[in-house]
């Protein structure tokens, strides 16, 4: 079926983008796969998968970001990470 062009396409104000991720519970999450790695707890692929794309949404990529030696961090954007 056709539709009007564009009407998939629906963009989040920042607002709401900041709202999602502050219910994403990271913390439990990241306890979640720590107990799998550490096998205290079982999880099937799709849940891991799950919890790494929410992990990805909620906290930033850690590889790109490095701080200088006065302390200040520089995130840099990488391109394939908008993807």
């Amino acid at each position: 079926m056709a539709g009007k062009e564009g009407m998939h396409r629906k963009l989040l104000n920042p607002a709401a983008v900041e709202v999602i991720r502050h219910k994403i519970d990271t913390e439990k999450l990241i306890k979640s796969l720590q107990d799998h790695v550490f096998g205290n707890h079982e999880m099937s692929a799709s849940q891991i998968s799950a919890a790494t794309v929410l992990l990805k949404k909620s906290v930033p990529d850690l590889s790109s970001v490095e701080m200088d030696i006065s302390g200040s961090v520089n995130h840099e954007l990488h391109l394939n990470e908008l993807k």
